[in-house]
């Protein structure tokens, strides 16, 4: 928790805040209109990660850590184009509790539109849901 705390400080101000998939945009003293920083949160079948997602530029980065307990098996970790589905990006993790991890989609590979994160754990069925998301222009 302390970990998340500090993170939440070091970017207060500078923040759209998402708690449920909507967001406000531009917050006085916040990102220019090249940084955008979103946050969410993942919680579902012993997966419970905090996720902060960033632009600059075109750039989409994923900065996330993990606020439950260890994770029994791998999940597979995917950056995700929302419109269609298709996977950018796709890494099979095991987290220990409070392990950090980020993933970067450069400029050139980002195909435009709301690029989402998700997460699909392989110890429970877990439908497509976006964990996060950033729309980076």
């Amino acid at each position: 928790m302390k970990v998340l705390q500090g993170v939440l400080a070091c970017l207060a101000g500078a923040m759209v805040f998402f708690a449920n998939g909507a967001g406000a945009a531009g917050i006085d003293g916040g990102p220019s209109a090249e940084e955008k920083v979103f946050v969410a949160q993942a919680t579902v079948a012993g997966v419970g990660l905090d996720i902060v997602a960033s632009c600059q530029g075109r750039s989409v980065h994923f900065s996330f850590v993990n606020i439950g307990e260890s994770w029994p098996a791998t999940a597979a970790i995917k950056v995700v184009r929302i419109s269609d589905r298709s996977v950018l990006f796709e890494r099979s993790m095991r987290m220990a509790k409070h392990q950090k991890g980020s993933f970067k989609l450069q400029a050139e590979k980002n195909p435009g539109g709301e690029i989402g994160f998700f997460v699909e754990p392989s110890w429970t069925e877990r439908p497509f849901t976006v964990d996060a998301k950033a729309n980076c222009k």
